[in-house]
């Protein structure tokens, strides 16, 4: 880019919501210890109308040209050459867009009906650029002065309060906000429309801002993010560094949520609690991501990477400890027990595949949905992993580094030295470099031989490669059981591709990554894995670890090191009394999938294994909600209602569809904790369902039942399929209309129909956001490519639409990725299948 650094900005910008144009005047202070005649700045979707320099020399005409709409870059010409600290004041005019990108429009509908409008921003990774003229990179940091002239009936919002607000003539008036500290331009926040605000004052003031009418809805958030705040300062030992910190729900949102650094923006069913609808499971959720963003008012806006190479810093500290700051606030809810199967088993997922990325890479990171479960889960399992061996020492050295980095940039070697300081531990810097810097991760066979227990690793992957030569430094935690019935837990390091370690005495059990916060499979010779269901069958070791042994099983069933027969067999006979949630949702997630790709006798008894324990436990735990539900309880139930129906279980079906009659007839809602359920068994089961189903959607005033209904759409079987398809493209909001067509892959009634379903549709479906439509293809790849004779990848091969130039790269590796899935789902059917085929010559 250039050798200039920006020192300050100051930003005025002139919104209009009803032409949805904008103007704006940027003078930025930049300072340069070498000579310049002139510099590149980032701009994009913006017209440069004037550009002046000034210096010691006074004030002077530059001469400029317009941003390139493909680098998004303009270059300024100075009419003399400068040095030192200069400025430059540019006006300009841009767009407020509808793309849910960059400076944006959102709509809603009032209390009276009217559609209105709000103008905010979404600037990470690189789209303040579309707002203003800038330097825009995250190492570029600089302070901001930011000021509005809107219409006087609006309320401003940006990263800072306001400090000084003044009228205009012609209604209007100008808000000017107090200057922010050093930060990254992805973190500035613009915001303009009419806001409901609710206040909870303290040494630092919380607010959450809504659309008119919605700001109570936001109050158990609000209440939640305090305690969130609380706690982050005292774990960091660093006070927050802003005098305010705003939570701001958006009806038009692309993603989740976004840490703007004292604005903090969300997704409406992320912030907003709708009575009667949001389940519990979702208010865990909605805590999460609170939290998520709150981690990141310190991970990523307090102290920032260097390049978008370490982005993954950003997003792999904000899931862990998002999670952890939820699991401290309600212990109850066992959230980093879940943790290993809502979050990390996305990591192992995408890891699996030969052609993975590491957490960092030696370029630009782009979050898509192929680098996500990576970037996020995977470097958040391997920062789990990473605490739970290091222990309580981690805490004083995240002090220091955010003491030592505070307002600045950093990369991931700063952070490993720091905390191999604090703990005093040798080899932590040596330990996460490779962790992070390789693709993949390691399968550990473990045996005990005498007092020695011996472990050797290799790579893991769905698809057999013998060339793999990647190791690992390795945090093994492994529980001993003894003859005697004595218990212990001992750890150890594995640094080579061989370990020996010793035991305690007498040792007859045992089991590798207690409570599974190591990010690894390990397989065990079969005696000992048997010795092991009578631990799991006895319950002497914890639901994640029961959890965990049963999932790696079925992942070694996936690669071929086990048989659907070897799974099938161990849970039905080591967990037919199981009753914790994690190892029962890890059970209806395996056995789902078998039921989905298989075929035959095997498929037969999937389905029936799965039937008869979800059917086991809804008799234990009700069919029905409860008021005493805790919340796993609660998830639990409306997981098995959902995976009984897709196993073919008549009393879940009756059950469910007599709770949709009965909300059709008006007497009741759905329960929130098993809404979701009703309305997906409604569309899969009763085709007459749809018109209610839609009927609905158009009629709710809520992002959370929307949501829940927009699922629904993509459960539907062949004879509505077009239908829902064309309800989707038309009437689903853009920030939602990925989500039906996602739920189709998941749908056992239309897997074959799926390919040409997005073959006839695809036009339509490149309209949507790019990120968006890449989950689409994914999904519609990995299970409709089984079931056609098309060939998947040659289509993709010459697969560039136009629509997305620019997305190219990356729509490329989600196709890879998705291919790769393909892949290994159909060597695991044909290998199911040939050895039902021996098993019948036989």
């Amino acid at each position: 880019m250039t050798a200039l650094r920006p020192v300050h900005y100051t930003l005025h910008l002139e919104p209009d919501l009803e032409t949805f144009a904008f103007s704006g005047t940027a003078e930025i202070v930049l300072e340069s210890e070498d000579v310049q005649s002139d510099m590149v700045l980032n701009g994009a979707q913006i017209s440069v109308r004037s550009c002046r320099l000034l210096n010691e020399s006074g004030e002077h005409p530059a001469e400029f040209s317009q941003p390139d709409p493909d680098k998004q870059t303009f270059r300024i010409r100075f009419p003399e050459t400068v040095t030192g600290r200069f400025s430059l004041r540019i006006e300009y005019t841009g767009s407020i867009n509808d793309s849910m990108m960059g400076f944006y429009r959102s709509a809603y509908t009032d209390a009276s009906g009217r559609k209105k409008y709000i103008a905010v921003t979404q600037f990470e990774e690189a789209e303040a650029r579309k707002a203003f003229p800038c330097l825009d990179e995250p190492a570029m940091k600089a302070t901001f002065d930011v000021e509005y002239v809107i219409d006087a009936g609006l309320t401003a919002v940006s990263n800072m309060p306001v400090e000084h607000e003044a009228a205009l003539p012609g209604g209007k008036k100008r808000v000017r906000f107090e200057r922010t500290p050093v930060m990254s331009t992805y973190l500035l926040f613009f915001g303009v429309g009419e806001f409901d605000i609710l206040e909870d004052k303290g040494r630092v003031l919380l607010r959450a801002i809504t659309t008119p009418g919605k700001v109570h809805l936001a109050e158990q958030g609000l209440r939640f993010a305090r305690k969130c705040l609380d706690y982050l300062e005292k774990e960091f030992g660093t006070p927050y560094p802003l005098p305010k910190l705003d939570l701001i729900a958006l009806p038009d949102f692309a993603f989740g949520a976004m840490e703007n650094w004292g604005a903090m923006t969300f997704r409406e069913n992320l912030l907003l609690v709708y009575p009667g609808i949001t389940s519990q499971k979702a208010l865990q959720s909605l805590y999460t991501v609170i939290a998520h963003e709150m981690v990141h008012q310190w991970f990523g806006d307090l102290v920032s990477p260097a390049e978008w190479k370490y982005l993954w810093l950003n997003e792999s500290f904000a899931t862990v400890y998002g999670n952890i700051a939820v699991d401290h606030v309600y212990p109850e809810w066992g959230t980093m027990d879940s943790y290993v199967l809502e979050s990390t088993a996305s990591a192992f997922g995408r890891d699996s595949l030969q052609r993975t990325i590491p957490v960092e890479l030696d370029k630009e990171a782009k979050i898509t949905a192929s680098t996500a479960p990576i970037i996020y889960e995977k470097g958040g399992a391997v920062l789990w992993m990473a605490f739970s061996f290091l222990g309580k020492t981690i805490q004083a050295g995240l002090s220091e580094y955010f003491h030592k980095f505070a307002y600045g940039v950093t990369t991931s070697p700063d952070l490993w030295k720091t905390l191999e300081s604090s703990s005093g531990q040798r080899g932590v810097a040596a330990m996460m470099e490779n962790w992070v810097r390789q693709p993949g991760y390691p399968e550990v066979h473990v045996r005990v031989k005498g007092d020695r227990i011996i472990f050797e690793q290799k790579r893991f992957t769905y698809i057999r490669n013998d060339d793999a030569k990647e190791k690992w430094i390795i945090p093994l935690t492994v529980f001993f059981q003894s003859r005697t019935g004595k218990m212990f837990i001992r750890k150890y390091l594995m640094e080579d591709s061989c370990f020996e370690g010793e035991t305690p005495q007498g040792v007859v059990m045992f089991k590798v990554n207690v409570g599974q916060t190591g990010f690894y499979r390990v397989r065990y010779e079969q005696e000992d894995l048997n010795r092991l269901g009578e631990l799991v069958r006895d319950q002497i070791v914890g639901g994640a670890d029961r959890y965990g042994i049963q999932d790696d099983l079925f992942a070694f069933v996936r690669s071929g090191a086990a048989s659907a027969e070897n799974y099938l067999r161990f849970v039905e006979a080591f967990y037919e009394k199981e009753t914790h949630h994690l190892p029962l949702r890890g059970m209806m997630g395996s056995l789902s999938l078998l039921g989905m790709i298989l075929e035959g006798n095997r498929r037969a008894e999937a389905v029936a294994l799965g039937r008869r324990t979800a059917e086991r436990i809804l008799d234990q735990i009700g069919y029905a909600p409860s008021d005493y539900d805790d919340l796993n309880t609660a998830a639990l139930r409306s997981i098995l209602l959902w995976n009984a129906v897709q196993f073919d279980s008549g009393k879940a079906r009756e059950f469910l569809m007599e709770r949709f009659d009965t909300a059709e007839k008006g007497a009741s809602l759905p329960h929130p904790d098993i809404a979701d359920a009703v309305y997906r068994t409604a569309a899969f089961t009763e085709p007459k369902a749809f018109e209610s189903l839609t009927a609905r959607f158009l009629a709710s005033e809520s992002e959370q039942e929307r949501m829940i209904l927009a699922a629904a759409l993509g459960c539907v079987g062949k004879e509505r399929l077009q239908e829902a398809v064309r309800f989707a493209l038309d009437n689903v909001p853009p920030r939602l209309r990925f989500v039906p067509f996602v739920m189709m892959a998941g749908n056992s009634k239309l897997m074959g129909e799926l390919w040409d379903m997005f073959l006839a549709n695809r036009k339509a479906l490149e309209t949507l956001p790019a990120f968006h439509f890449e989950r689409v293809l994914a999904s519609v790849i990995t299970v409709g490519g089984l079931f056609t004779n098309d060939d998947v990848r040659e289509f993709l091969d010459s697969y560039k639409p136009e629509s997305m130039k620019s997305y190219l790269p990356y729509l490329k590796q989600t196709g890879d990725m998705a291919l790769e899935k393909l892949e290994a789902l159909k060597q695991l059917r044909g290998r199911e299948s040939a050895d039902q085929s021996s098993r019948l010559e036989c």
